[in-house]
């Protein structure tokens, strides 16, 4: 039905003079008839599509029809076609944002995440769920998929089909469908579907021929264990530390669980050697301080020993000087005074600043000054020159005046800020030694050198004059 002629008039008013308030409508379309008022609505969407949206979700607040699923269908169904639009338009966008998400991305994925809210707060008709569910596996099963993966995007969607499949035969359909249309490069997901919905042995035999990663071996390992087939996961752990690449921690922490309960010091040493063959010096920290922690329990001190230096050797920076402590307090006097100096060439060697700490745990200030001198550079923020400055004033003091004046020919302001903070550091070793004068020839000395420097003569002036 067409709109009357006398609603059309009443609707032809000049913009200027039309106030949307309710009265008005009223008098717009107080007498029009439904199929009239839908005109009207449908009009207006085809205008603004963005209407559809506010429309629909007042009607969902108001709950002003029966059909309170269709209506939620229709927003999901609406989300899902923005979201495509975004889709689109990303090929176009996200090369100009290498290093981070771009705006298109940034409001997909807000998208999709509002999708995937609508399915888990509502009830869905499979129909409707079905329908999106495989546009979404054409996008991640297209010749784009890979684009799709560099921009996280495939996650998403891998999120969104496991969101709109919620029973078990819905799963099942999902993983049917992967396998009839003969997507290859889905093993991973096709596996844990199947452990999922219980068909346990679909899910071995897709596991078992896809047995790589320590990562896989872990995971089946974990399967049989759930299953309460501890022979079968102790296999597997095995097979694993021997087969699998990747990262052996969490098998290798299986297996020494397993026997250390046993005390089977010989199979452990023997899993111990294997580990230690392949991998990296994290890995082998992990590993190490699990053997060190069982023999250091069991009051084995011989193979404690060996295996706490080579947690030295294997420790990250930040633990290095926990470490020497450890062997501090654990070694014998005898055997700490014999290892201490290959222990401190390994901490040198990893990390100087941990060095030049032990160096002045053990007040050996000396040794800090020598290096400090060949190497200025590691004491940027003064932690070890201050440490010594009280015994080696004058030592100091050189080092400081050279690296006030390294920072001067830098130029800019900043250097000029680290400069007059240098100045200070001076000034103060030079107050607490009583040797005022000399501050004060140096100082006009330096001035004078840089007085064509006019940011820093105004911080030098601001500071000291």
């Amino acid at each position: 039905m067409s709109l009357g002629k006398g609603l059309k008039s009443k609707i032809n008013v000049k913009k200027e003079n039309l106030i949307m308030d309710k009265k008005n409508l009223l008098e717009i379309v107080g007498n029009v008839e439904k199929g009239d008022l839908i005109e009207i609505i449908c009009f207006l969407v085809n205008k603004n599509p963005k209407l559809e949206g506010n429309l629909l979700e007042y009607c969902q607040k108001n709950s002003i029809f029966e059909n309170k699923m269709f209506i939620t269908e229709q927003q999901l169904l609406q989300g899902w076609e923005n979201s495509k639009k975004l889709i689109n338009e990303l090929d176009e966008t996200v090369f100009y944002y290498e290093y981070e998400i771009s705006p298109t991305e940034d409001n997909l994925f807000s998208q999709l995440e509002e999708i995937m809210e609508i399915i888990n707060q509502n009830e869905i008709s499979w129909e409707t769920r079905e329908k999106i569910l495989l546009e979404v596996l054409n996008y991640i099963f297209s010749e784009h998929s890979e684009y799709y993966d560099c921009c996280n995007l495939e996650e998403w969607f891998m999120n969104l089909v496991e969101t709109l499949c919620q029973t078990k035969g819905e799963k099942r359909y999902l993983v049917d469908y992967i396998i009839e249309n003969g997507v290859s490069g889905y093993s991973e997901w096709i596996a844990s579907i199947y452990r999922e919905i219980g068909e346990d042995e679909k899910y071995l035999e897709i596991r078992k021929a896809n047995l790589n990663t320590t990562e896989q071996y872990w995971e089946l390992l974990q399967y049989y264990e759930e299953k309460n087939k501890k022979d079968l996961a102790l296999e597997t752990a095995v097979k694993g530390l021997e087969k699998g690449i990747g990262g052996i921690e969490e098998i290798f922490g299986y297996l020494f669980n397993f026997y250390s309960k046993e005390h089977n010091d010989k199979i452990l040493e023997e899993l111990y050697d294997k580990s230690m063959k392949k991998n990296r010096n994290y890995a082998k920290f992990e590993i190490t301080e699990l053997m060190y922690s069982y023999y250091k329990k069991n009051n084995n001190y011989e193979k404690m020993k060996n295996l706490l230096l080579h947690l030295v050797e294997f420790a990250q920076y930040d633990d290095l000087l926990d470490w020497y402590k450890e062997c501090q307090k654990e070694l014998s006097k005898e055997d700490f005074e014999l290892h201490e100096q290959q222990i401190i060439n390994i901490i040198k060697n990893k990390d100087v600043s941990i060095y030049l700490k032990i160096c002045l745990v053990k007040n050996n200030k000396k040794e800090v000054l020598d290096y400090l001198q060949k190497n200025p550079y590691i004491d940027r923020k003064h932690y070890f020159s201050e440490k010594i400055a009280s015994e080696y004033p004058k030592e100091i003091l050189e080092l400081y005046w050279k690296e006030a004046q390294n920072f001067t020919n830098l130029g800019q302001r900043h250097n000029y800020d680290y400069c007059v903070s240098v100045l200070s550091s001076i000034k103060k070793i030079m107050d607490n030694n009583n040797w005022k004068d000399e501050w004060k020839i140096k100082f006009e000395t330096f001035f004078e050198k840089n007085k064509k420097k006019r940011l820093l003569v105004e911080r030098m002036k601001a500071r000291f004059k």
